[in-house]
């Protein structure tokens, strides 16, 4: 990966992301992401600490998520994506879960969200400097449940934001490259402002070398 300073093409973001997806439903489930033990691991035991009985996952990918915290009879859980590839695979491998595929500008329209709060949202690995992400933030914030929380999980960045490139060559298969966006922490507490809300926890995630894999924030209004 390398970063550099400008502005995200949100369309080849969106363009790799469907053009990945049979590659990365095969990494995903078939566990070749060794950084993902440990991400996912403190992602799940930071939604246990908190007691809950709706999730909403957005930008769910092929909804591994939401396997792993289902089967509790009286949840509501439910995955959002703009990718039709991973929604479908998300859906044919989970029954007690809703999935629907929208992109985040259509979030505020979708049918299936509206009237709809929930104790957590969750975005893992799913803001990556598109224009839409601040709307997307909004759209989380104001429909959260009482004490309510946004979850965000997201690759460290440096001092300013930057974009990136992942190539995945360290995957088997074959992978389109996927541009996106690193924020820095000055930048996410301003799109956390600007979306009407405010960082409320931040937590790194470190690998057993102390090599920062990614952070953690619990988001509120």
């Amino acid at each position: 990966m390398s970063a550099e300073p400008g502005q995200l093409d949100t369309t080849a973001h969106l363009a790799s992301w469907e053009a990945n997806a049979d590659a990365w439903i095969a990494a995903v489930r078939n566990r070749a992401l060794p950084s993902r033990r440990i991400t996912d691991a403190a992602l799940l035991q930071r939604i246990a600490h908190r007691p809950y009985q709706s999730l909403l996952d957005i930008g769910c990918g092929e909804g591994w998520l939401l396997r792993q915290l289902g089967g509790t009879a009286g949840r509501r859980l439910m995955g959002v994506d703009a990718c039709a590839a991973l929604i479908e695979a998300a859906a044919a491998a989970q029954q007690d879960a809703d999935f629907v595929c929208v992109d985040y500008d259509g979030l505020a329209q979708c049918s299936s969200l509206v009237g709809m709060s929930f104790d957590w949202i969750v975005f893992n690995f799913a803001l990556f400097g598109a224009e839409a992400d601040t709307a997307a933030l909004g759209f989380a914030l104001a429909h959260l449940a009482p004490e309510g929380r946004v979850l965000i999980q997201t690759l460290p960045g440096g001092s300013q934001e930057a974009t990136s490139c992942e190539t995945f060559a360290h995957l088997p298969g074959e992978w389109t490259p996927m541009p996106y966006q690193l924020r820095s922490p000055a930048d996410w507490q301003r799109l956390c402002a600007a979306a009407g809300g405010q960082i409320l926890d931040s937590t790194i995630v470190c690998d057993d070398n102390g090599v920062a894999l990614s952070i953690l924030m619990e988001i509120g209004p």
